[in-house]
């Protein structure tokens, strides 16, 4: 075999681990439960993750380890639970991935899917109409018969 094709085949069987972090919302209060799920494929059954959830002052929330293959890991936020922005990071093996999220006292209101789209089709639907109602006013046709008009 040619030198060149075996680097090239080294390097794609080294495809390395995939790892994905997410919370179930982006807006939590104080009190709430945050729903963290961790995903992880590419791993040997006896390597380690490790959960970090940081408060937005850097003290550290909930740390915890995981299976190779990851999990879904539940953090109740504290009622006393500062406001700002909370960082979530998993690590292995010297690398990391982050998500976030953020804590309000008094949080912007989250509206349910359906209830948006209904309120877009309804705007968009308004919109649309009224632009052909001043099209038609501002393109209606001229008198070209060529009779005066007398008063």
């Amino acid at each position: 075999m040619h030198p060149l094709f075996i680097v090239l085949l080294l390097m794609v069987t080294q495809v390395g681990p995939t790892v994905t972090v997410s919370t179930d919302r982006g807006f939590y209060s104080p009190g709430d439960r945050v729903v963290i799920r961790v995903s992880a494929t590419g791993f040997d059954e006896n390597e380690t993750l490790w959960l970090y959830v940081d408060k937005p002052d850097g003290r550290n929330l909930y740390f915890g380890e995981l299976p190779a293959n990851g999990d879904t890991v539940v953090v109740r936020l504290p009622q006393d639970a500062p406001d700002g922005t909370y960082t979530v990071t998993v690590t292995w093996d010297h690398r990391y991935i982050e998500t976030g999220f953020i804590v309000e006292t008094q949080p912007i209101p989250e509206f349910p899917f359906p209830l948006v789209v209904l309120f877009v089709a309804f705007t968009i639907a308004t919109l649309t109409l009224a632009r052909r109602k001043a099209s038609a006013r501002t393109s209606a046709p001229a008198n070209d018969s060529g009779a005066r008009r007398i008063r």
